[in-house]
């Protein structure tokens, strides 16, 4: 099976240098190199763009892509901060086994309940992460974290279990509060 290895910067980056490569015979770069190298390396990588997927990255074990988790038909992506913490945007109760399933010990809510229409709560994310084992905690935001919220996510964090991964409506509130934890 060929899983997704190029992130979507480097598919850019692929598709513009294979773009290139493939007129570069038309120019004088191609000095002494047989007139079908460069092509031929532009086709491979609009390719590899194209599918998402690099051999080359593959054998040496690469990858540009964002960790990702599937559930069923869905695939949930997330962001790693550091090796104990990770922010992903709303996640679903029923996605509670595979995020367990992938490692994380911790599950951490920065988004305030009734945000968004049909946003399940957090009592239903909750009860279904404690049934996969996983230790819960909300620390609603709205706009600016604000000191309350800040303390009780410090205090919990020396506590919880790790890896820990955090969410609201798209990753960044979950995000703000661990930068400012680990800046002080």
């Amino acid at each position: 099976m060929l899983t997704n290895n190029v992130g979507p910067i480097d598919r850019v980056i692929r598709l513009g240098l294979g773009a290139l490569l493939l007129l570069a015979p038309a120019t004088e770069a191609a000095g002494q190199l047989p007139v079908w190298l460069l092509p031929a390396v532009g086709v491979v990588l609009i390719l590899t763009a194209l599918v998402g997927f690099c051999p080359l990255y593959r054998l040496f074990g690469l990858s540009t892509a964002r960790p990702s988790i599937t559930t069923g038909a869905k695939r949930m992506n997330y962001r790693s901060i550091d090796a104990d913490y990770a922010v992903t945007g709303q996640i679903e109760p029923a996605e509670m086994a595979a995020i367990s399933a992938a490692g994380f010990k911790s599950i951490v809510c920065a988004r305030p309940d009734n945000e968004d229409f049909g946003q399940p709560s957090f009592d239903e994310v909750a009860k279904a992460a404690e049934a996969q084992g996983l230790q819960v905690l909300h620390v609603p935001v709205s706009g600016i974290v604000s000191q309350g919220a800040f303390m009780r996510f410090s205090e919990a964090m020396k506590d919880m279990p790790k890896p820990v991964l955090a969410y609201c409506r798209s990753g960044g509130r979950a995000a703000s509060l661990y930068s400012m934890y680990k800046n002080g």
